[in-house]
């Protein structure tokens, strides 16, 4: 009734003759993509769960005198879904658990084969279980909300009768560090003393099952110690804002969930791009199209990955985005299906169809570099693929190469400039609007991000996101992050390679700059030579 006004115009959006409320049903088949399925799922995990959060905290709230903040926790975000965004608001704020060695990453990454390799896998830990999770529950809190990691992994991972790794006190520093790079403010461990249960038998925990330290209660305990006296940079939310945002759009999520094959693709593609803009040195948050509206501005940049489900409306706030001075990279198919589950006419949203100045030309499955066939489904007769390709840039995007991935959509251009070619047809166009752009790929970039990774993905981003005006935070191999204070900033350096790294980090215009643990520096004039172990992540304290 909110979303329509009545009956007559639900039936009309919906293509149903539905003669009462009462009669709107889900289906009992199995999920479906038709609009009273997503509707009702839609209700259930937006809706009627956050109507029981928010009357749980009212509780809690009306039973304590002190008045204190509610707090919730999640077992990790849900990467895609704009779900996070509605129980971070049915409470004061909304934290996450975190066990980085619980899993190695997706299936479809580069370096996921049994047995996992060292450095693939700590990197993976901590960028993929720390990183992007956390970056994600602090982007869905509202702006100015606290971040705390809780449950936070202390020793092993047992489950049944498997036993983990037991994290060292590397381990333990790049994980809280890594964390408190994404804006984290608390972290609170699980546990202290081995788990009993017999379910997670003697895991888990920061201390053993007998004894009275470990190496990694002690490192928990340094680190920890060494936060805390910069309590004004890391008890608070200081992380410096990100210029480029990542959209989230729960009803497109809502869409790719219910489809009988590609549901991976929206996750998969989001997590990419995370993957690469961290990489690049540029930082990001993550923007949920209907909570966030009022925030878009805010962006140099906007990156709506994997937008097969689009209403029209949300369109039109990115058109209007770019209208202001903004600039939206999309990958293909944008609004390919509309709001209500149905496929637009064109195979386009009509809004983003003029936004970007194409028609649809072709839009064709393609295979996988060497064979694979991580994602791709069984071609069910000839000539459902074409051959695995790069693209080529054209225009702003000269010299520079992407790969086609799970789709390549081709265009007629009506007003817009051809920046990517797939031979002689257009794959990719960019339109200027004032001192704004739109900017349109036909294809799946993010997936690069994470599988069959090449040096020609992040150069092309690199370049793409220049035109726009967004440049990396420091020209180097380390990945930097920054808290941010008037009087002080601490800046986390992230060395993602098993080997040391050294670099030049510029310190002009600093009265004092000193290492988080007290290490020596080896700083002349106004630039520290600073080294970073393999795997590991090293904090400078800069004072005014």
């Amino acid at each position: 009734m909110e979303r329509y006004g009545g009956l007559d115009a639900l039936n009309r959006a919906w293509n149903t003759r539905y003669a009462a409320w009462e009669a709107i049903q889900p289906s009992r088949a199995a999920r479906q993509p038709q609009a009273v399925d997503l509707y009702w799922q839609y209700y259930m995990d937006n809706v009627q769960i956050a109507r029981i959060l928010t009357a749980r905290a009212a509780v809690i709230q009306a039973a304590d005198p002190l008045g204190r903040p509610v707090f919730a926790h999640k077992g990790g975000p849900i990467i895609g879904s704009g779900q996070d965004w509605t129980y971070a608001r049915t409470q004061d704020f909304l934290g996450s658990s975190c066990y980085p060695a619980w899993g190695c990453g997706s299936a479809w990454d580069d370096g996921y084969q049994r047995p996992f390799q060292r450095d693939h896998a700590l990197l993976t830990e901590a960028w993929d279980g720390v990183a992007l999770k956390y970056d994600y529950i602090r982007s869905c809190n509202p702006p100015g909300n606290h971040v705390w990691a809780a449950e936070f992994q202390g020793g092993p991972v047992s489950t049944g009768f498997q036993k983990g790794r037991v994290p060292s006190a590397a381990d333990l520093r790049r994980w809280m560090l890594t964390a408190v790079a994404s804006g984290v403010t608390a972290i609170s461990f699980w546990v202290t003393r081995a788990e009993i249960m017999a379910a997670e038998q003697n895991g888990f925990s920061l201390l053993d099952s007998t004894g009275e330290t470990t190496e990694r209660l002690d490192e928990a305990g340094r680190v920890g110690r060494a936060l805390q006296a910069h309590a004004d940079l890391f008890a608070r939310p200081t992380l410096q804002p990100g210029r480029v945002g990542l959209l989230v759009n729960e009803w497109n999520y809502q869409l790719c969930i219910h489809l009988a094959q590609g549901s991976e693709h929206l996750p998969y593609s989001l997590r990419g791009w995370h993957r690469l803009l961290w990489e690049l040195n540029i930082p990001a948050d993550f923007v949920e199209l209907d909570y966030d509206t009022d925030r878009l501005a805010q962006y140099q940049a906007l990156v709506l990955p994997f937008p097969l489900s689009l209403c029209e409306a949300q369109a039109e706030w990115l058109a209007a985005y770019v209208a202001n001075g903004g600039h939206l990279i999309s990958e293909a198919a944008p609004g390919r299906i509309d709001g209500n589950g149905f496929c637009n006419r064109g195979e386009l949203s009509p809004t983003l169809a003029a936004l970007f100045g194409v028609r649809q030309q072709s839009f064709t499955m393609v295979r996988e570099p060497q064979g694979g066939a991580r994602w791709s489904p069984p071609e069910r007769t000839w000539g459902e693929y074409l051959e695995a390709r790069m693209l080529d840039g054209a225009g702003p995007l000269v010299g520079q190469r992407l790969r086609a991935n799970v789709y390549l959509q081709t265009f007629l251009s009506e007003g817009s400039e051809p920046i990517l070619y797939a031979d002689v047809e257009v794959a990719g166009v960019r339109r200027l609007m004032g001192q704004g752009s739109a900017w349109l790929l036909g294809t799946y970039v993010g997936h690069n991000g994470t599988a069959y990774r090449d040096p020609a993905i992040p150069a092309t981003v690199h370049a793409l996101l220049a035109a726009c005006g967004v440049h990396p935070e420091h020209a180097g191999r380390l990945v930097v992050r920054k808290r941010i204070t008037p009087d002080k900033e601490a800046w986390l350096f992230t060395n993602p390679i098993g080997e040391p790294v050294t670099e030049t980090v510029p310190v002009s215009g600093w009265a004092r700059v000193e290492d988080l643990f007290g290490t020596p520096l080896a700083q002349r004039d106004d630039a520290v030579a600073l080294t970073v172990d393999g795997l590991d992540v090293r904090v400078l304290i800069l004072y005014k």
